[in-house]
């Protein structure tokens, strides 16, 4: 059984996730299958649009028909007819006695055709029980069952929902309009534990513990490091991911539902500098010829923070040191160290939605860039390196004052 009139779904797990979407792998056809392999793909439609389905079905009955018997074929869902058309019969004797019977593109008969209802749905699953007839006879043809995903509006022409994307649009069902579905979408980010029902909860993480900068995006030239590719795609394939693959699934679950986001950049106003991600403490005695600022110090040339730099306790940072149990992450709610493994960042990815600004790394939502930086960040400024004891890149920031970022268009 195969559905039309809106649109496949591309699975979350993309052989070539860089390559997401130009060459996106579909769940397979037909959409429900028993034999020789068992199909029970999703599909997507518009809200109010026509159930279409193309369907071959294997019945047995009592006797052998003539070559020219009209069959006709009819699907219901909680006793309501859905389809209902002609179809084209088979005889069969080998290696089981029956007849095959298929329809195709077909709504009613009668062109009272089923419609889905104008709201956000999700199906899970969508039964529709089969039934053969011929003249008064009747025979009952087993079911169908598949994940069914209404949106308000559908992909780009050409382009396929990965399955998380149509999920996050559309598991929140009944929402009329785009604010009442960007609403919907956005309760599943919010308690920083984002779920994928359909694959056995498996939880998607920003920054899993223990993982680097590296190892939440895939390289498309694997000799190159600066290839990072970090788009919900790779999210979904390595399970933990960047501010931007956080910010790609919310805007493109939104546009499912016609609510138009912008990507926006959080960074420092002055300078290169880097934002530091509460919590931070004992801020002893600073670098003593630099009135307020501090030697930081980290793993990596890119500020890493794992593995801990040196031979330092696993929480001091230079003269700093870390509260692990800071700012939750998506992912990181239920984790040993709460928070996400990296904390200090050159600049943040975000969503732009009705004016206000919502960050789906940390299920946070902003009115502004000072409620921002209130609740989130210590800004700060770097303003030089200082090599000391041989240890790992040493950074020297000083404390911005308040209002010391900005948010612009992205890129």
């Amino acid at each position: 059984m195969t559905f039309g009139g809106g649109w496949d779904i591309a699975l979350d797990n993309q052989p070539s996730p860089t390559l997401y979407p130009n060459q996106a792998t579909l769940y397979p056809t037909p959409h429900w299958q028993n034999e020789p392999e068992q199909h029970r793909s999703p599909y997507l439609y518009k809200a109010g649009a026509t159930l279409r389905i193309a369907s071959g079905i294997w019945f047995v009955p009592d006797r052998h028909f003539p070559v020219n018997t009209v069959f006709y074929v009819k699907g219901s869902r909680n006793g309501t007819t859905v389809i209902e058309a002609e179809g084209q019969g088979t005889n069969v004797d080998l290696p089981v006695k029956g007849a095959y019977v298929s329809i195709s593109d077909a709504p009613k008969k009668d062109d009272t055709s089923w419609s889905f209802p104008n709201n956000v749905q999700y199906f899970d699953p969508f039964r529709i029980d089969w039934e053969i007839s011929v003249g008064e006879e009747i025979y009952q043809a087993g079911y169908s069952e598949n994940p069914v995903y209404v949106c308000l509006k559908g992909p780009l022409q050409g382009q396929y929902p990965l399955r998380a994307i149509a999920h996050v649009a559309c598991s929140v069902g009944d929402a009329s309009t785009p604010e009442a579905a960007f609403a919907n979408s956005w309760s599943l980010f919010t308690n920083q534990s984002l779920q994928l029902s359909y694959d056995s909860n498996r939880k998607l993480y920003y920054y899993q513990w223990g993982t680097t900068f590296q190892g939440n995006g895939i390289r498309r030239v694997p000799s190159d490091p600066r290839s990072l590719v970090v788009n919900v795609a790779t999210l979904l394939k390595l399970g933990t991911g960047q501010c931007g693959a956080w910010q790609d699934l919310l805007i493109k679950a939104a546009a499912l539902n016609n609510a138009v986001c912008e990507r926006v950049r959080i960074e420092p106003i002055s300078g290169y500098g880097g934002m530091l991600v509460s919590s931070w403490f004992d801020w002893r005695v600073p670098f003593s010829w630099l009135s307020e600022k501090w030697i930081i110090k980290f793993a990596g040339p890119g500020a890493e923070m794992v593995p801990a730099p040196g031979t330092l306790p696993p929480d001091v940072f230079g003269l700093v040191r870390n509260d692990f149990r800071g700012i939750v992450g998506q992912g990181s709610s239920e984790s040993l160290h709460g928070c996400p493994s990296e904390k200090v960042f050159g600049l943040h990815l975000i969503v732009k939605y009705n004016g206000n600004y919502y960050d789906p790394s940390y299920g946070s939502t902003y009115t502004n860039e000072w409620a921002f930086q209130g609740n989130l960040y210590a800004i700060t400024k770097q303003i030089g390196l200082y090599m000391f004891g041989g240890g790992p890149n040493p950074m020297v920031f000083e404390l911005d004052q308040p209002n010391g970022l900005w948010i612009k268009p992205w890129p």
